[in-house]
């Protein structure tokens, strides 16, 4: 009996360290240049960056859209520095818009979104492989 508990044990860790290994780590970098205010101080034609730090594990895909939450957000402004997203960040990948688009959000904003792109080639990309996207410049506030 016990060969067999071990033997179990054994192969129940295999199973985990395969599963596992399938995990691939990715990194997402958005980059516009933008306008607006901050803290109400104006700014125009800055530089804004979004960096996120993830894992593929954390894809999930259906029908129509790919979706990744979590992970590491930080972000850059040029003229007002750098900090980290504390709200519930995701990558979205709509494959069937008109045209398809990829847009970064956070769930606890009334709007949901902190940039997006449109671009018919986000109709078969899955957010398994990091994408350097380039948002159009827009106003933000």
């Amino acid at each position: 009996m016990k060969p067999l508990r071990i033997g179990l044990l054994l192969l129940s860790v295999l199973i985990v360290l395969v599963a596992s290994s399938s995990a691939v780590p990715i990194t997402y970098t958005d980059y516009a240049t933008i306008s607006g205010t901050l803290g109400g101080i104006p700014f125009s034609d800055a530089q804004f960056t979004v960096v996120m730090v993830n894992d593929t594990d954390n894809v999930v895909c259906g029908l129509d859209s790919c979706i990744i939450y979590g992970g590491s957000v930080t972000f850059s402004l040029s003229g007002f520095g750098s900090g980290g997203f504390t709200g519930n960040i995701f990558l979205l990948d709509d494959q069937v818009g008109n045209p398809a688009f990829a847009a970064f959000g956070d769930n606890l904003t009334s709007s949901g979104g902190l940039g997006t792109i449109n671009d018919p080639a986000f109709s078969t990309y899955d957010l398994t492989t990091g994408r350097l996207v380039r948002f159009p410049a827009r106003a933000y506030r």
